[in-house]
């Protein structure tokens, strides 16, 4: 991501993120580090959606972040 930001001032781009709140706290931080280091970027054209999903691990999560995920992306 460095690499990349040292050589564009935007990136035109969807991305969608998501983790089941019962993922655990490595992944959650990581996913947290990564949403605030886009953001803190100001990338005009990027549309960054984040989504916590109640009571749901890395194996449950799966259905619910692939649909929303869709739903997010081509809307």
């Amino acid at each position: 991501e460095q690499a990349y930001s040292d050589g564009h001032s935007d990136l035109d781009a969807r991305v969608f993120m998501s983790f089941g709140s019962l993922e655990d706290k490595v992944s959650i931080d990581n996913m947290h580090k990564m949403k605030a280091l886009l953001l803190s970027r100001a990338y005009p054209n990027l549309e960054l959606d984040t989504h916590l999903f109640e009571d749901e691990n890395h194996g449950s999560v799966s259905p619910c972040a692939f649909s929303r995920g869709l739903r997010v992306l081509y809307k």
